[in-house]
């Protein structure tokens, strides 16, 4: 966490401000359930919709997913409407069109 306490510091935030994704695209969902239980992390990143889409029901409910990556944008109305708890870490326009 003193990561995230420079980076913080630099951006003129409060650590608290400051939301760390564990990125888990490819990772098993036993993994994810490991760093899940092992740690206070509930946010988790992935950049494919099938993927998430599989690996979701197998985890915590309260998990709040990420679609991360330079492609997530082409997610669309399928990927965000499949899930309750997630958000897209996106570039402006797919804000936009989306309306994240």
């Amino acid at each position: 966490m003193a990561r995230v306490k420079q980076v913080a510091e630099r951006s003129g935030r409060l650590p608290t401000q400051v939301r760390v994704v564990v990125v888990s695209k490819t990772k098993p969902t036993s993994l994810i359930k490991t760093v899940y239980d092992s740690t206070r992390y509930r946010s988790f990143g992935e950049n494919y919709v099938q993927e998430l889409i599989e690996k979701a029901p197998q985890l915590p409910e309260d998990i709040e997913w990420h679609f991360v990556g330079k492609d997530q944008y082409l997610v669309g109305a399928k990927g965000v409407k499949c899930l309750p708890a997630q958000r897209c870490v996106s570039k402006k326009e797919a804000e936009e069109r989306y309306k994240y």
